[in-house]
């Protein structure tokens, strides 16, 4: 409940519908989910992110540092790795930025985010033939899949979209 709640208050902040007063409330409510341990890699996460994006690049490469435990969802392990990529790579760390971005590909080989970043990354420091490596791979992948690759930075902004068949479960089992 409080991850949904952080996350359904920073999308009303995106959207400029609260006002910019309210960060602090929101990684109130984060560190509020971080205490679960059912929420806490995500809420970690999405926290590392939104601290990230005001600015705060030190506290989130703090959040983004800290290893998810064993059996998390590989959709969350995914998109820490992703993350801890951007920070790292706006730290200005590109070594430590592309071996993230690799721990995302590992966790979720088909995922377009992470190998763009990575190839965009690898080209900013001038190795053309890893990027063309990426980018060849990726092309390969693409027609060898008979559906498109998903990527889950695609559904970040759905939030918990991913549970919901759970959630409903647990809402109808309640009603009973």
């Amino acid at each position: 409940m409080q991850l949904a709640y952080a996350v359904i208050s920073e999308q009303q902040w995106l959207r400029g519908s609260v006002g910019a007063n309210e960060e602090s409330s929101i990684l109130d409510r984060y560190q509020a989910a971080i205490k679960s341990p059912d929420t806490a890699p995500e809420a970690r996460m999405r926290a590392a992110w939104f601290l990230s994006r005001i600015g705060r690049l030190d506290e989130a490469l703090a959040l983004a540092d800290v290893s998810p435990p064993g059996g998390t969802d590989p959709y969350v392990l995914y998109l820490t790795g992703l993350v801890r990529g951007q920070i790292l790579r706006a730290r200005g760390r590109p070594e430590d930025a592309a071996k993230a971005y690799r721990d995302a590909l590992t966790t979720w080989p088909g995922a377009q985010s992470a190998r763009v970043a990575l190839m965009t990354l690898v080209l900013s420091r001038g190795d053309r033939q890893e990027a063309a490596k990426l980018a060849e791979a990726a092309e390969t992948e693409a027609e060898a899949a008979s559906v498109s690759q998903f990527d889950p930075w695609w559904t970040y902004w759905l939030g918990d979209y991913r549970v919901y068949p759970v959630i409903v479960a647990k809402l109808r089992e309640i009603a009973q």
